[in-house]
C-alpha cells in the first residue's frame, strides 16, 4: 500500500512539473499577457443582502491580482461564491461598495469581456463528444474567417494540453468529473481571456484529478492572468500552489495574504498550528469557532480586508496600477472583434447544434414520435366511422376537441422539461460571451418548429383518414396547417413556462393553465347565446380558435350532406350547418381561426423571449425599474408581515 501510495504520489508531481514547464506549443495556447495588461482587481466595503435575511457579506474589502492563482476559503454558507458572482457580474449587484479594476471604477459590460466564469455545476450537453463540444466553442469563440483545418489543429493542442487527447471521441455522458473540469477550462480559455473566476474546481474530484486542474489554473496564472477560485478545503500539496488565500467567516474577512503568511498571523492570537496540521484546515477550524471565538479580533485585525501587509510579491505581473484600465480592454477588446461574428452565422451554427443534439436525444425522439403515433392511432380508430355518418355526425367536435388538446400536451409537454435544462447550457455560454441570447432564442424557436412540423403532420395524416373524414385534399391541408398551429403554440407556451419556472414548477403549472384553456373552448357547447364578458373569455383560449377552425374545416366550405346509415330512420347530423350549431361554431370562420392562431404564437413567442431577456438582464437594469421596486417593496412588506 505504501508503495503504491508514493507511486500515486510521484505521478503527481510528475504531471504537475510537466504542466508548469513552458514549451512552444504551450506559449501559443497560453499566450502570455503583457505587464501592462495584467488585470488587478479591488474592492472596498463590499455588502450583499437578502430582504428579510442576515447579510451575507458585510462591508468586506480585498484585493486580486494579475499573474496570482488566489483562492477564497471559508466555511460553508460564508458567502465564497456570493463574493465570487459578485466580482464577476454574475446574476448579482452589490448592496453597497465598490470594485474597481486597475483603480478604475468596473464597467461590468466591458469587463465581462476580458473575463470568463466557470460555475461549479460543469452545465455542458451530454450530446456532444468532447471533440465536438470544443470544436463548436471555437466556431463562437475564434475568428470566423479560420478554416476547419486551422480549428481542429487548435482543438488537438488543447486536448493534448488538457490530458484529453485520448477521450477526444468520448461523450460527455460518459466522461469522469476531473475530464468535465478540464474541457470547461479549456471552453473558456479559447478566446484568451484575462481574468478567470472559477468556483469550487476541485468538488467531487479525487486528489489526483483535483492536482491536475489546479495545476493548470496555476499554468494559467503564470502567463499573466488574474484567477480567481472559491474553494472549500484543500489538500495539503494543492494550498501550497496558490499564491494568495483571502478567508471568509461569516460574511467578513479573517484573513487575506499568502499561504505561508497564515501560520504567523494566527500565531498572534496565540492560535498554533500543529506541524503535522494543513494550515488550510487549521483557519478553517479557526473561521468555524472551533478553537474559541476569535471573530471579530481576527476582523479587526486584517480590518475586514483592508490591510495587505501579509500579501507577498509573488505576482509574475508587476503591479503597475497605473496602466488605465482603457489599455487592458483595448488589448483584448481587439482580440474579440476579431473573432466575433455576424447574427447570421452564430444563428447558423446553434440551429445545427440544437438541431444534432435533439436527434441525438434517441430516448427522448423516440418517445415523442412513439407517444404521437400511438395517441394519433387510438383517437382515429375511437372515431373511425364518424367522418361520413349523419347519425354520428356530433361526435366529430369530441374529435375535434381530442385531437387539440392532444396537439397542445404533445408539443407542450417536451418543452416544459427541455427548457429548464437549456437554461443552465444558456447560462454558462451566454455570461461567458459565447453569442447573443436573440441567436439563441430564435435557433431554440426554430429547431422546435423543424421538429413539430414533421411530428404534427404524421399524427395529422393518421387522425384524418382513419376518422374517415372527407377524403378531399383542400381540406386534409387545411385540417394539418390549423393542427400545426395549435402545436406551435403549445410549444411556444412551452418554452414560455420552462424559461420563467423550474423544472418541477414547470410541469405543475403548464397542464393546469392548458386545463383551464380547454374548459373555456368547450364554453359555448350547449349555449344559444353568451354574455360579452363569456365570449371574450372564451376565445382568450387560443384552443377555441383551434376548434372553430377544425370545424370549419371538416363542415364548412359548401361541404355535402353527411350520409345516414339505412339501418337508422331519423339521422340529426345529416346537416353540416347543424353540426356546427349544435357544438357552437356556426360563426366559425377559417381565416379568422388562422390569423388568431398566428397571433397567439407570436404573443406567447415574445413574451418567452422577454421572460429570458429579463431573467439574463443585469439585476441593476430592474432595480432602476420602479414597477420591479414596488413589487419588491410589496413583496419584503407581505415577508415581514408573515414573520410577525
Amino acid at each position: 500500500m505504501t508503495r503504491k501510495k508514493n507511486e500515486i504520489n510521484e505521478n503527481v508531481n510528475n504531471v504537475a512539473v510537466e504542466l508548469l514547464t513552458p514549451s512552444e506549443r504551450e506559449s501559443e495556447i497560453f499566450r502570455k499577457i503583457p505587464p501592462n495588461a495584467g488585470v488587478n482587481i479591488k474592492f472596498t466595503n463590499l455588502s450583499y443582502e437578502v430582504p428579510i435575511s442576515k447579510p451575507i457579506l458585510k462591508n468586506v474589502s480585498g484585493e486580486f491580482r494579475a499573474g496570482e492563482l488566489s483562492a477564497i476559503m471559508g466555511p460553508s454558507g460564508c458567502g465564497k461564491t456570493t463574493l465570487l458572482n459578485l466580482l464577476a457580474g454574475y446574476r448579482l449587484s452589490k448592496t453597497s461598495g465598490n470594485i474597481s479594476v486597475n483603480d478604475r471604477p468596473q464597467n461590468k459590460s466591458e469587463f465581462r469581456k476580458i473575463s470568463r466564469y466557470i460555475l461549479q455545476e460543469d452545465a455542458i450537453s451530454p450530446m456532444f463528444t468532447i471533440g465536438e463540444t470544443l470544436l463548436y466553442a471555437s466556431k463562437f469563440k475564434l475568428d470566423a474567417g479560420k478554416t476547419l483545418q486551422q480549428r481542429q489543429q487548435i482543438i488537438d493542442e488543447y486536448l493534448k494540453i488538457f490530458l484529453l487527447e485520448d477521450k477526444a471521441n468520448t461523450k460527455i455522458a460518459n466522461i469522469s468529473g476531473g475530464e468535465r473540469k478540464r474541457l470547461c477550462l479549456a471552453l473558456e480559455l479559447l478566446n484568451n481571456p484575462a481574468v478567470l473566476f472559477v468556483d469550487e474546481p476541485t468538488t467531487g474530484l479525487d486528489e489526483f484529478s483535483a492536482t491536475q486542474c489546479i495545476t493548470l489554473l496555476k499554468r494559467l496564472a503564470i502567463s499573466g492572468r488574474t484567477i480567481i477560485c472559491s474553494i472549500h478545503c484543500p489538500s495539503a500539496r494543492l494550498f501550497q500552489m496558490f499564491d494568495k488565500v483571502y478567508v471568509l467567516s461569516d460574511g467578513q474577512c479573517i484573513y487575506q495574504g499568502s499561504v505561508n503568511g497564515i501560520v504567523p498571523y494566527l500565531k498572534n492570537f496565540g492560535l498554533q498550528c500543529p506541524i503535522t496540521h494543513n494550515p488550510a484546515d487549521y483557519i478553517i477550524e479557526v473561521a468555524t469557532n472551533f478553537h474559541g471565538n476569535y471573530q471579530e479580533a481576527l476582523v479587526t485585525e486584517i480590518q475586514n480586508g483592508k490591510v495587505r501587509k501579509w500579501l507577498s510579491n509573488s505576482s509574475s505581473v508587476p503591479n503597475d496600477t497605473t496602466s488605465a484600465v482603457t489599455t487592458t480592454n483595448q488589448m483584448n477588446l481587439k482580440v474579440l472583434r476579431n473573432k466575433q461574428h455576424t447574427w447570421w452565422s452564430e444563428y447558423c451554427i446553434i440551429l445545427k447544434r440544437n438541431l444534432q443534439q435533439m436527434l441525438r436525444d434517441t430516448t427522448n425522439m423516440k418517445l415523442i414520435m412513439y407517444t404521437n403515433l400511438f395517441l394519433s392511432t387510438i383517437l382515429g380508430i375511437a372515431f373511425s366511422k364518424i367522418g361520413n355518418n349523419g347519425y354520428l355526425g356530433s361526435y366529430n367536435y369530441n374529435f375535434v376537441v381530442l385531437s387539440t388538446v392532444q396537439c397542445v400536451f404533445l408539443s407542450m409537454s417536451p418543452m416544459l422539461s427541455y427548457v429548464p435544462q437549456e437554461i443552465l447550457y444558456l447560462r454558462r455560454e451566454h455570461f461567458n460571451q459565447w453569442y447573443r441570447l436573440s441567436t439563441y432564442f430564435m435557433a431554440l424557436v426554430s429547431s422546435q418548429f423543424v421538429m413539430w412540423s414533421f411530428s404534427t403532420l404524421l399524427g395529422s395524416t393518421i387522425m384524418y383518414y382513419l376518422s374517415n373524414q372527407p377524403r378531399q385534399m383542400f381540406r386534409y391541408f387545411l385540417f394539418a396547417g390549423i393542427t400545426l398551429l395549435t402545436s406551435l403554440n403549445g410549444s411556444s407556451y412551452g418554452i414560455l413556462v420552462g424559461s420563467r419556472l423550474r423544472l418541477l414548477n414547470a410541469l405543475f403549472m403548464g397542464p393546469n393553465m392548458v386545463a383551464v384553456w380547454v374548459m373555456l373552448s368547450n364554453y359555448a357547447v350547449d349555449r344559444p347565446t353568451l354574455h360579452p364578458v363569456e365570449s371574450f373569455l372564451m376565445y382568450s383560449s387560443f384552443m377555441r380558435h383551434s376548434v372553430e377552425g377544425l370545424m370549419e374545416t371538416l363542415f364548412g366550405f359548401n361541404r355535402a350532406d353527411l350520409i345516414c346509415p339505412e339501418k337508422y330512420l331519423f339521422c340529426a347530423s345529416v346537416k353540416p350547418q347543424f353540426v356546427m350549431k349544435l357544438s357552437g361554431t356556426s360563426n366559425a370562420n377559417y381565416l379568422s381561426s388562422i390569423l388568431f392562431l398566428l397571433g397567439f404564437y407570436i404573443v406567447f413567442t415574445l413574451l418567452a423571449w422577454l421572460v429570458l431577456k429579463c431573467r439574463f438582464s443585469s439585476m441593476e437594469f430592474l432595480a432602476r425599474n420602479r414597477f420591479y421596486r414596488y413589487l419588491k417593496y410589496l413583496q419584503i412588506r407581505y415577508l415581514s408581515v408573515k414573520a410577525m
